[in-house]
């Protein structure tokens, strides 16, 4: 009888700790994607700093955008051809950590004061590394960018409205290829028939066998042209004209 009592005490102990386990794993699950939502990014540069002082700095993007009005040229660079590149820091101050440290502090910091100063609300203005550093920061993971055919669909009907069906869909829009004989400025071009997608020479994460296609990689690579870099600057440049 006490066999009984104990295993059924056991079971119903269980199924509590099983019970709390799984509401405690959908409330963090539910707050990451609150944290995806809200926009909110982890800044921890692991290839400029290497070895960290302090921890990550939780960024919320959404709030910020909204207190620029949606001038994304306060935060990004932009280009020769007036286009934004969605990088916070320039190739120069990325590779040098200390640079990389000064500018943060000073852009955004600065930023705030300016807020501050109008009596808005903003984010920390003085020197407490805490303010900003948080040693709990959430792992904030976005889902992988999925283009699929009923996208490319949508986007290639509302590109023929767009031009008045004088031309038949924009492909160039997208789509280029990289002729390796060519310099940098101009080896990008559209060629009819190689519409391919952006993961073949943006994808570092795939081992490519074809030599020249390897060779393009490379150059996509030391220019810092990965897929989640390249498909910002080509698609949100498109969305935001």
């Amino acid at each position: 009888m006490k066999k009984k009592f104990l295993a059924l005490g056991l079971g119903i102990l269980t199924f509590c700790i099983g019970s709390i386990q799984a509401k405690g794993v959908n409330k963090v699950e539910q707050v990451k994607k609150d944290l995806v939502k809200e926009g909110v990014i982890v800044i921890q540069h692991e290839k400029v700093f290497k070895k960290f002082e302090y921890p990550p700095v939780v960024f919320n993007h959404q709030k910020h955008v909204k207190a620029v009005k949606e001038d994304c040229k306060e935060c990004h660079l932009v280009d020769k051809e007036k286009k934004l590149i969605f990088d916070f820091l320039s190739r120069e101050v990325f590779e040098d950590p200390e640079k990389a440290k000064v500018k943060y502090h000073e852009k955004c910091v600065e930023c705030h004061k300016k807020f501050a100063k109008k009596n808005q609300k903003t984010g920390p203005t003085g020197l407490v590394c805490g303010d900003c550093h948080i040693r709990k920061a959430p792992i904030v993971k976005y889902p992988v960018m999925d283009f699929d055919f009923y996208l490319h669909d949508k986007h290639e009907k509302k590109l023929e409205k767009l031009v008045k069906g004088k031309i038949k869909g924009r492909c160039d829009l997208c789509h280029h290829t990289y002729d390796l004989k060519k310099k940098k400025e101009e080896a990008l071009k559209y060629e009819k028939g190689k519409e391919e997608s952006c993961y073949y020479c943006h994808d570092f994460t795939k081992e490519r066998k074809n030599p020249d296609l390897v060779k393009i990689i490379n150059i996509a690579k030391e220019d810092r042209w990965c897929l989640k870099r390249a498909s910002h600057y080509r698609c949100l440049n498109c969305h935001l004209e």
